[in-house]
């Protein structure tokens, strides 16, 4: 599960960077972080304010994967920040929740472990795309900065 927002210009410049200073591609990637960090810790402070049904504090496996139980300090750790540049990715820059539990409780919407999360927790899309709603403008705009002045940075280099 994923929240992004959308800033033209990210893909190119990252993979300029690799091509032209892979420390500069090092430097970028953590700055990076560091900007969608604010929707990380919205995310997060919202998975601490939740309450999951006790279903969820049992073992639970789907074809030998283990998906519960859930446990609010596991998806506290399972937000995280991710880079892709690969042509398959939608996205260069996401903000992801690893944990499959806390992934599960995002979007299941029917059957009972829906119905149990629905009345305790309201619809699906519970948690990442409202902390990405509150922090969209701010992160998109310092993103946006970020770019310029690494592109800036960049063509500066190459008319050396």
């Amino acid at each position: 599960m994923s929240a992004t927002i959308r800033v033209d210009g990210v893909k190119e410049t990252i993979a300029s960077l690799k091509q032209i200073d892979p420390e500069l591609r090092k430097t970028f990637n953590r700055q990076v972080k560091e900007i969608a960090k604010p929707i990380i810790t919205a995310a997060q402070s919202r998975y601490r304010s939740q309450t999951f049904p006790s279903g969820t504090a049992r073992a639970w496996n789907q074809r030998g994967r283990p998906i519960f139980p859930l446990d609010t300090q596991k998806a506290v750790r399972g937000v995280t920040a991710q880079i892709s540049t690969s042509r398959r990715s939608a996205s260069t820059i996401a903000v992801v929740q690893k944990n499959a539990g806390a992934a599960v409780f995002e979007f299941a919407a029917s059957g009972n472990l829906g119905a149990a999360f629905n009345s305790k927790n309201g619809a699906p899309a519970r948690v990442m795309w409202p902390a990405a709603d509150s922090a969209e403008n701010k992160v998109s705009q310092e993103m946006a900065r970020y770019v310029e002045e690494v592109s800036d940075q960049i063509n500066k280099e190459l008319s050396l």
